[in-house]
């Protein structure tokens, strides 16, 4: 099992497509999605579709070690949102 972590789509729904078949994406395998989801591209519907077909409530010690990691290590970051 791996967990993968994908950003930026930008409504950009045959692109996440491709990502996640390059990754060989496993029944396993868990997706987590951050920020900028979509904008003004024509598949912001059907991108919200996909993302939220499956969700996982992560633990507040996973978010709170990411986040950590995230200011700690890299530079001009002083604060992670999640959203």
């Amino acid at each position: 099992m791996r967990t993968l972590v994908v950003g930026d789509i930008h409504s950009a729904k045959r692109g996440l497509d491709q990502v996640l078949d390059r990754a060989a994406v496993g029944t396993d395998d868990k997706i987590i999605f951050l920020g900028d989801y979509v904008d003004g591209w024509s598949e912001a519907v059907e991108t919200v579709d996909f993302m939220t077909a499956r969700w996982a409530h992560l633990p507040y010690e996973f978010l709170d070690h990411v986040s950590r990691r995230i200011i700690n290590e890299v530079q001009g970051i002083s604060r992670v949102t999640y959203d």
